[in-house]
């Protein structure tokens, strides 16, 4: 979660690069989806070659497990790339599946706040600084449709700690 979002607080403290934090999120979310599955798989298999398997489907702790993997099921799907490229925005909002996942997850095992606790206060922290951010006002703005496909979008705001070359994210539902 410390490397979820755009703007990073562990990217900004280090320097890096959008585009790397935003490759490194993949990563380290790639692997622990791996993660989960080595972890489901083996206690599953390990249940089929003991003829334990019904017995333990019935115990909560594997039924909260399960939760965990519905929520993170729609997560998976849309973070492939063809989908995510296709529908973004589905795959964005996918990504709100984790506060459900996060409360199976605590139900599931009682020491899993420890891990994600930390970089969830951190990614709370870096998301109202962002949010307040997102309010300064924005003047002049004026768009022109250029050829193939490109719009042109002209605006004033103060500028603050940008350069040539940095990212800029703008949400405009009207183009």
């Amino acid at each position: 979660m410390i490397l979820g979002g755009r703007l990073s607080p562990l990217g900004r403290l280090l320097r890096i690069a959008v585009g790397d934090v935003n490759i490194g999120h993949r990563w380290l979310g790639w692997c622990f989806v791996s993660l989960v599955a080595v972890h489901s798989v083996g206690y599953i298999s390990i249940w089929i070659q003991t003829d334990s398997l019904e017995l333990n489907m019935t115990r909560r702790k594997v039924g909260q497990g399960l939760a965990c993997l519905v929520w993170l099921g729609p997560l998976i799907l849309t973070s492939l790339p063809h989908i995510r490229h296709r529908y973004y925005n589905l795959f964005r909002a996918t990504h709100l599946c984790f506060v459900p996942f996060l409360a199976c997850l605590s139900a599931h095992t009682t020491y899993a706040a420890w891990f994600y606790g930390p970089p969830l206060v951190l990614w709370c922290i870096d998301r109202c600084f962002r949010l307040s951010r997102a309010m300064e006002p924005v003047h002049d703005v004026s768009v022109e449709r250029m050829n193939g496909g490109l719009v042109k979008i002209k605006f004033s705001i103060e500028a603050k700690n940008l350069t040539p070359g940095c990212y800029v994210y703008l949400r405009c539902p009207s183009i």
